[in-house]
C-alpha cells in the first residue's frame, strides 16, 4: 500500500512555493480546475497551533477569494468566543487582537 500512496502522490501533489499570503499564486494555479464547481472547501491541520498551518491557510484563503471568488468562510471555534469573532467581523465591535486571543489556538 506505501508503494501505490507514494506513485499517487507522485502523480498529483502540488509543490508549493511558499506559505506567505501576498505571494504569487502561480503555484496555486492548478487548484481552480481541481475546486471547479465546489461549494465548500474544507481547510483543516493536523494541530491547532502550528504556525506553518495557519499561514498556509491564510494563502489559500486569499486565493480561495481573490481568485475562485469565494465569499463565505466559517471557522472552527468555542461557543463562547465565536460571538466575538462575529460581531468583530460583520461589525468592527471589539479589538482584533483580543478577539482572535479569545479562540484560544
Amino acid at each position: 500500500m506505501a508503494d501505490e500512496v507514494t506513485r499517487w502522490l507522485a502523480r498529483t501533489a502540488l509543490p508549493l512555493t511558499g506559505v506567505t499570503a501576498g505571494a504569487s499564486t502561480a503555484d496555486l494555479q492548478p487548484l481552480k480546475s481541481v475546486l471547479d464547481g465546489a461549494r465548500a472547501v474544507g481547510l483543516g491541520e493536523a494541530t491547532h497551533g502550528t504556525r506553518e498551518f495557519f499561514r498556509l491557510k491564510h494563502r489559500l484563503l486569499e486565493f480561495l477569494v481573490t481568485e475562485l471568488g469565494c465569499t463565505v468562510l466559517a471557522m472552527e471555534a468555542s461557543a463562547s468566543a465565536g460571538p466575538a469573532v462575529d460581531a468583530y467581523v460583520r461589525h468592527g465591535v471589539g479589538d482584533a487582537a483580543q478577539v482572535l486571543a479569545g479562540l484560544g489556538f
